[in-house]
């Protein structure tokens, strides 16, 4: 009995843990990390288009994904981004997500963001005007180095 007993603990744990494994998505070209867990996700990968849109939320398997990062360096190198618009419910940007985006120009952060990580607009030389919302509590090193357009 207690054999059959602890061969059942074990098998609840495997299941419960296998079901917290991440998994990887594309959509409208973004790729996005989902924690099926808490059904959150991370834009890990950005489209390689002009003015993409972060959204706040996506949809997958018939399941609704609170889309609550972008990733270290998801849109890095990304020549054709000229401005991007970031849904609320993003609370983190990662390190490098948009740096060296020379083009960028104009970028919408969202109220709820907290969090801007290591060199996010390193280089984006175009950026001339960013207004960081009152949320923010972090900002990492060099988050907006070399972005020498900027005047705030």
């Amino acid at each position: 009995m207690k054999k059959l007993f602890t061969t059942l603990i074990y098998t609840l744990l495997a299941l419960s843990v296998m079901g917290a494994e991440p998994i990887t998505t594309i959509i409208n070209g973004n790729t996005y990390t989902l924690n099926s867990k808490d059904k959150t996700a991370e834009l890990t990968k950005g489209a390689n288009i002009a003015t993409p849109i972060i959204p706040g939320e996506i949809e997958y398997n018939s399941e609704t994904y609170t889309v609550v990062s972008i990733g270290a360096e998801a849109f890095k190198n990304n020549f054709r981004l000229s401005n991007a618009t970031i849904s609320e419910n993003i609370i983190s940007i990662g390190d490098e997500a948009f740096s060296t985006c020379e083009h960028i120009s104009e970028i919408t952060l969202p109220n709820s963001l907290k969090k801007i990580g290591a060199s996010a607009f390193y280089g984006c030389k175009a950026l001339a005007n960013i207004t960081i919302p009152n949320n923010v509590t972090e900002i990492g090193a060099s988050a907006f180095e070399v972005a020498s357009k900027l005047q705030q």
